[in-house]
């Protein structure tokens, strides 16, 4: 990677971390973490930690670069995958902020418990499709040659966080059905 692509990125962090103080400021904490735990450890609900998790990520790879070890490739390999999906979830966060804002919250109020039990099934579907399909990927990704790999492995972060939306979607499917048949 050439220095003034480390430059580049440096500046494109540098404006996300701009961009994550102001929707933090604005928003407050999410309901849930942001991302999920594989692609970011700090499991926060706001986003400024996770531009200073993709910081420490981008520090990191740096130093691999600087770094007198000329065995360190598979190193800076997971760390530049590591970074581009981190940027990639960040920018697609940043992206999509407006158009969830202004999307409807989701209300069971309406629905009877029937209802409520069949939105269970579909989402229990839904979690059983997306698992089937993130391990025919990771079956994929490890037949695959390395130039092959990034792809595959993006597709697979974007099922996994599918999934995670999902799951949140059916336990909370699971606590109104639970909420209901107590109050009878």
């Amino acid at each position: 990677m050439k220095i003034n692509k480390l430059e580049e990125l440096k500046q494109l962090i540098h404006s996300m971390e701009d961009s994550a103080k102001a929707i933090d400021d604005q928003f407050g904490e999410h309901n849930s973490a942001r991302f999920d735990k594989t692609l970011f450890s700090c499991n926060s609900k706001l986003l400024f930690p996770c531009v200073q998790e993709l910081k420490n990520t981008y520090h990191e790879l740096r130093e691999a670069l600087n770094s007198l070890k000329h065995n360190n490739n598979q190193t800076i390999e997971y760390l530049s995958e590591r970074l581009l999906n981190q940027i990639s979830a960040i920018q697609r966060e940043l992206a999509t902020l407006g158009l969830r804002r202004k999307e409807p919250k989701v209300s069971f109020k309406g629905y009877t418990v029937d209802d409520l039990y069949q939105q269970l099934a579909q989402h229990q579907d839904w979690e059983r499709r997306l698992k089937m399909m993130i391990q025919d990927k990771s079956s994929e990704l490890t037949l695959s040659s390395q130039s092959q790999k990034q792809p595959i492995q993006q597709q697979i972060l974007n099922l996994e966080l599918r999934l995670s939306r999902c799951q949140q979607s059916k336990n909370q499917l699971e606590k109104k059905i639970a909420l209901r048949e107590r109050k009878g």
